[in-house]
């Protein structure tokens, strides 16, 4: 329910989002597959998709080496 609100909100605003996005998940969250991560994803313009292996919803707390080494590159942008 709440993937379905936030695809609706992607959809009225992609237009709208005008900076880089750095889209992230775990690729064992059972509560947001991989599948439904990219296909959000690929609604926000100028996105960049980073899926950490082994982690599940708190890839953070998971992997966090792994977290930051996704991060980093595109803070520096």
């Amino acid at each position: 329910m709440i993937f379905n609100y936030l695809l609706t909100y992607l959809n009225q605003a992609k237009n709208k989002l005008r900076l880089n996005n750095d889209v992230m998940a775990g690729d064992h969250n059972d509560g947001n597959p991989v599948e439904r991560v990219v296909s959000a994803a690929r609604l926000i313009p100028k996105h960049r998709i980073a899926i950490i292996s082994n982690t599940g919803h708190g890839c953070f707390l998971e992997n966090f080496p792994a977290t930051w080494a996704s991060i980093f590159p595109f803070l520096k942008k």
